[in-house]
């Protein structure tokens, strides 16, 4: 899927994210990219909700497929969803947020490609290979540019 954003510069380019559902990647485990989400909209003289993620949380792509309607092709997504610990503000020993999976409810959704904004980072807490394991991970926020400016 093509994600279009603006860089630090100012510049327009395109971001792309995947998803290969069931199916392997090059001969690896199946690709299941993390993404960043708008889940709020920020309003003036607002508090941005999630702390330093500005409204943003990371989910993970399982599934992308394509509606289409009068106006055309509508990008869709199935994700698994996370919940931010501390309200969404950094660790403070390692300066990364911490998010969960949602302990209550289903965790997942179908969610427009639309406010998809680009691809995330994200560490295991406890890395397990098959994935299935994992509840909690930390937002890297060091490793990628955007997501540095973002957040600080």
């Amino acid at each position: 899927m093509r994600v279009p954003l603006t860089n630090m510069y100012g510049e327009k380019m395109i971001q792309y994210v995947r998803c290969t559902g069931e199916k392997s990647w090059y001969r690896q485990p199946a690709r299941r990219d993390w993404v960043w989400v708008k889940v709020s909209k920020q309003w003036e003289d607002q508090v941005p909700p999630y702390g330093v993620l500005r409204g943003c949380l990371p989910y993970r792509l399982l599934k992308l497929f394509k509606l289409t309607a009068d106006g055309g092709p509508i990008w869709c997504a199935f994700v698994q969803t996370t919940t931010p610990a501390a309200g969404g503000m950094p660790e403070r020993v390692s300066r990364m947020v911490k998010v969960t999976k949602h302990m209550t409810g289903s965790g997942y959704a179908v969610i427009s490609g639309d406010i998809i904004s680009g691809a995330a980072h994200l560490i295991p807490e406890e890395p397990d290979c098959s994935e299935i394991l994992n509840k909690a991970w930390m937002v890297n926020s060091h490793i990628d540019l955007a997501t540095w400016n973002e957040v600080y």
